[in-house]
């Protein structure tokens, strides 16, 4: 599965996940703020205390100030801002530090000669609240770990009913996650820690939220390019929402021809995107494939589309689930072209048609698949249950 990862060091300081790089200008404007950095050095190393900015054009850190240290190893710098965003301090090309500059004013405790050494951030409420949302992240981190342990256990005996029944709690815990982080960014409001905070979440699934936080976050940082990323974005997944035409998906078949998402134009269908190395894909396979059993004879069509890389790879995950559908593939990862039409980031990811082709549902799992179906055949009390 693909994912977005926020790291925070709990009690040392903060790391950050930086959204990737669109291609857009970073407007110039003059300085409206300042904000002083202080802070403490333990081991004092040849070279300079950088102040690097992270720019999204060119998706690196860029020298923002120098900082000056001062006799008893500590430095006092105000920095002054054209708009919020995110910095790292280079501390002689030793140890960085990652901070977010906006309102208030930080302290940074630092090691200076190793990467791994002390590096604490006081002062600053954007790292507190990525801090408080990481801690708790990792709770739900751990309980997923025990999950897949179990489950990978059940699979090696051949114990397909406890395999299923993890599934299900696999999926509990992940809505239950969701739910928390979206409680904690409503918690936090909106500050460019919301814009980390906000990659904790499946964008697609959680649309509705995702819109709405990112229309905040724009009226308070308009010109800030990481929240213009974000609009992008939003904008990006409004053409694939639910409501919307599906885009046409032509890729290459197992056999090599070519198969067309339109030549299933009149029934209901599921594009369930998926890969063999992807294990909550794999676990999710058996479901799908009940739900394929259960309402085939009622017109239900799947077309799958893989991400793997190795054509080899795809055919056996076809192969040892038992998939009978329809399959498609440009073997190109994320960057297949139809990932890229559906802005498919992580997966397991599906998306269900109705027989004209447009989008009325996204990533029914579980039961919900099940429910969804029901709804739209009635319930098959002969095919095998939920």
């Amino acid at each position: 599965m693909k994912t977005l990862v926020l790291s925070v060091l709990i009690t040392t300081g903060a790391t950050f996940i930086l959204i990737s790089c669109d291609k857009k200008t970073d407007l110039v404007s003059l300085p409206t703020r300042s904000v002083t950095i202080t802070g403490e050095v333990q081991n004092i190393q040849p070279g300079l205390i950088l102040l690097e900015e992270f720019v999204l054009q060119s998706n690196s850190y860029l020298v923002y100030d120098t900082i000056p240290l001062n006799q008893n190893n500590t430095f006092s710098r105000e920095i002054y801002l054209s708009n919020p965003g995110f910095f790292r301090l280079n501390f002689f090309n030793k140890q960085f530090i990652t901070v977010i500059l906006d309102e208030d004013d930080i302290h940074v405790a630092a090691d200076g000669g190793s990467q791994n050494g002390i590096s604490q951030i006081t002062g600053s409420s954007d790292v507190e609240k990525l801090r408080e949302i990481a801690t708790l992240v990792e709770e739900y981190r751990q309980l997923e770990s025990e999950l897949n342990q179990e489950y990978a256990q059940a699979v090696a005996v051949n114990d397909s009913e406890k395999a299923q029944k993890l599934t299900g709690e696999y999926m509990l815990l992940q809505g239950e996650k969701t739910e928390m982080i979206k409680q904690e960014i409503e918690r936090m409001g909106i500050s460019l820690a919301t814009v980390q905070a906000l990659s904790l979440i499946n964008k697609d699934e959680e649309f509705e939220f995702f819109d709405n936080v990112v229309s905040k976050l724009i009226q308070k940082y308009p010109n800030v390019p990481f929240v213009q990323n974000l609009a992008n974005e939003v904008e990006r997944l409004r053409a694939v929402a639910i409501g919307q035409m599906a885009p046409e998906i032509s890729l290459p078949t197992p056999e090599g021809g070519i198969f067309k998402l339109s030549s299933l134009r009149g029934d209901y269908v599921l594009i369930d995107f998926w890969a063999e190395w992807c294990k909550p894909c794999r676990m999710e396979n058996p479901n799908v494939l009940r739900a394929y059993n259960r309402f085939k004879d009622q017109g239900f069509k799947i077309l799958g589309v893989s991400l793997d890389r190795s054509r080899d790879k795809w055919l056996k995950g076809i192969a040892e689930d038992g998939l009978p559908w329809n399959h498609v593939s440009d073997l190109n990862y994320f960057n297949s072209e139809a990932a890229r039409a559906y802005n498919v980031s992580a997966i397991p990811f599906s998306v269900l048609l109705d027989p004209e082709g447009k989008i009325i549902a996204k990533n029914l799992r579980g039961k919900d698949l099940h429910t969804k179906l029901e709804e739209i055949y009635g319930r098959d009390t002969s095919a095998p249950g939920r």
